[in-house]
């Protein structure tokens, strides 16, 4: 095969297409194309490791996570400069089914806020061959327009592909590797008497390591270096001539300098980190006219918000006054509803008995195929998180976008002994530890902990409703907590310990928080309606609700689009900065009022009759719910209490 390359590659009557179609046919996977894209809040905390590091580690430690089947969808990983990590995902529908789910990288834990992949390594027959890595290039590199590029400038390629990919996986790095026919550098690829160690390629600047790579001593300015091979520059006068014979009738209205003029970067990716030295840049000058028919940058687009600008957004200066809250017709588009449920019998619900000592339920739902040619182009607005905030999401969520990610959720069904092997290995995982993780005050522990193995979650959740009351209800409690402290930074997200220390001013503990629940002012008085149940106990049994939601349909919390279907309601999260995103008290409501959510009470009424099912089950027939948006949160002061307020206000 690299015979043919060479051929093919030292032929220069051979067009760009025949050797793109020989590198395509020797690449020995299939290409996996980036589609969308997800953030992982991970901060500054990643910065000392490579990208391929990052990449195999996340392919590492999340193998049992309850998402880990969307691995394989994975492309690669970026670090913007300002702070956190973008993972560009093949398919829509995997970006979707990301928000609001837990990675864990390098043993920590990061919230998620939304071409062969390997291909070119040093294979056998490239080992000698003269090659350069153009680093930290994103989801929509032009690998084919730059192979011409490079064809034109007579360099000779031979083969290009990613440096390397995550074994057993069709993830990648993001540098791209690129051979050539002779063992020396090219002579074009010398700038300035050295090799190139940075390229400007479409409105973008990249960082270059050529094979040998030693760093050049001529210091960069502004961010550009001495040794800099500007295809852009080289190729402008062409494209401009051919646009303009194309196009004789244009009127150009500004007057510019030649391409070739030196001016500021306006996209640097990763050029200063990589090359190894920091550099200032250079004022800001009057941006230099871009001549007719010069390829665009590619992240001018409006529609790839989450990938535009690779930094942390700037905060938006505080407002005068709070704006009003959004009404239903603010949030979706009036006929979203009505088209989603007019489609017939799209869901159909199972109930799994599984056989143990303890009552262990789950559903699961069979979802029919839909003809999304036929769904209308309606939207609805949706949340997620982004730089520690509860923001709006860029992009509206289509009708399109909710079915699709409503089928993701069908599930076959399982044969009674991969029921019991499974539990088998569910009750074998189960430690002393997750039974005493409320009196440890581990509140993001536990909540994850019922994400990441939803089936064993239900085993404990289960033992201690009948083996240890006092302890369930301690669990429900604390719950309760993570709910009200994560309600009270709205819309920021903090850490249960950080935000109970800047309320409290004290490390919280099972005797504090008890003490404080104790108090008379802590809560208010249950409003009319609420059929004399407690305000704590109403709260209690809310947390009661999504404990056995997140262990019975882990699916749920996966993505707004089975909320939206079952509520008829846009979704409200509660972020939690460390563990999996929560359901406001709003939705809570509404799935507790839909025919799922009367189902599942009254299996739980059969399966673990008491206290709180009994007020689930008031709060049913009486259609009892909070006002709109309305929530529980700590107001701060000398001693802190609990209030209604509507912190979600845009």
């Amino acid at each position: 095969m690299v015979e043919k390359l060479l051929a093919l590659a030292q032929d220069e009557t051979c067009d760009d297409d025949s050797l793109l179609r020989a590198i395509a046919e020797a690449t020995p996977y299939e290409q996996k194309v980036g589609k969308a894209t997800f953030w992982v809040e991970t901060g500054t905390s990643l910065a000392s490791f490579k990208d391929d590091q990052i990449i195999a580690a996340i392919f590492e430690a999340n193998q049992d996570a309850d998402w880990a089947c969307h691995l394989d969808n994975f492309v690669m990983v970026n670090q913007p400069r300002g702070g956190d990590l973008v993972v560009t995902v093949a398919e829509e529908a995997t970006k979707l089914a990301m928000i609001g789910q837990t990675m864990r990288i390098l043993d920590t834990s990061y919230s998620v806020i939304t071409p062969p992949t390997g291909a070119g390594g040093a294979s056998r027959g490239l080992d000698n061959r003269f090659y350069v890595d153009i680093t930290n290039i994103r989801y929509n590199f032009d690998s084919v327009e730059l192979m011409k590029a490079l064809r034109r400038l007579k360099t000779m390629p031979l083969f290009q592909g990613f440096r390397s990919t995550i074994a057993g996986t069709s993830c990648h790095t993001n540098a791209w590797r690129i051979y050539f026919c002779t063992d020396d550098i090219p002579t074009n690829l010398i700038i300035n008497n050295h090799p190139v160690d940075q390229l400007r390629f479409q409105g973008v600047t990249y960082a270059v390591y050529a094979k040998l790579y030693t760093p050049s001593r001529v210091p960069k300015r502004g961010g550009r270096s001495h040794h800099c091979l500007d295809l852009d520059s080289m190729f402008a006068t062409a494209r401009a001539a051919q646009e303009q014979t194309s196009s004789s009738k244009r009127t150009r209205t500004t007057n510019g300098g030649p391409a070739s003029q030196y001016h500021q970067d306006e996209d640097t990716v990763g050029a200063d980190a990589d090359m190894g030295g920091a550099s200032n840049p250079a004022p800001p000058a009057e941006p230099t006219p871009t001549p007719d028919g010069q390829l665009p940058n590619p992240f001018e687009d409006p529609t790839l918000m989450e990938v535009e600008e690779y930094t942390t957004p700037k905060r938006t200066t505080k407002r005068k006054e709070r704006e009003p809250t959004l009404t239903l017709a603010d949030w979706v588009t009036p006929n979203f509803f009505d088209d989603l449920h007019s489609i017939p019998d799209i869901a159909k619900w199972h109930v799994d008995k599984w056989g143990y000592t303890k009552p262990i339920t789950t559903y699961r739902v069979a979802v029919r195929d839909v003809d999304c040619s036929t769904v209308s182009d309606s939207l609805v607005k949706r949340m997620y998180i982004k730089n520690k905030r509860l923001e709006w999401h860029p992009d509206n969520m289509t009708l399109k976008q909710v079915i699709s990610a409503l089928q993701e959720a069908d599930q076959p069904e399982v044969s009674p002994a991969s029921q019991q092997v499974q539990l088998q290995e569910a009750i074998q995982d189960m430690t002393p530890e997750s039974l005493t993780l409320a009196q440890r005050v581990k509140p993001e522990e536990l909540w994850l902990g019922l994400h990441r193995s939803p089936l064993q979650g239900n085993v404990t959740l289960s033992t201690l409703y009948s083996d240890d009351p006092a302890g369930f209800d301690q669990t429900v409690r604390l719950h309760s907590w993570h709910r009200w402290i994560a309600s009270s930074y709205l819309p920021h997200s903090t850490t249960f310990l950080q935000g109970f220390r800047t309320i409290f001013h004290d490390k919280p503990s099972w005797a504090y928080m008890q003490a404080i629940c104790g108090t008379s002012d802590f809560i208010p008085t249950a409003p009319a309606g609420a059929n004399a149940t407690t305000l704590l106990e109403l709260e209690d049994a809310l947390s009661v609700f999504e404990l056995w939601l997140a262990v019975q349909m882990n699916w749920l919390h996966k993505s707004d689009a089975w909320l939206l279907y079952l509520t008829s309601k846009p979704v409200v999260w509660l972020p939690a900065q460390r563990s999996v995103r929560m359901l406001s008290p709003t939705t809570l409501f509404a799935l507790l009022h839909s025919d799922l959510g009367r189902k599942v009470v009254s299996q739980l009424s059969a399966s673990h009759p008491g206290k709180w099912t009994s007020i689930l089950e008031v709060i049913i027939s009486s259609g009892y719910s909070y006002q709109e948006n309305s929530m529980l949160l700590f107001v701060p002061g000398d001693s802190p209490s609990l209030t209604f307020g509507t912190p979600l206000l845009y």
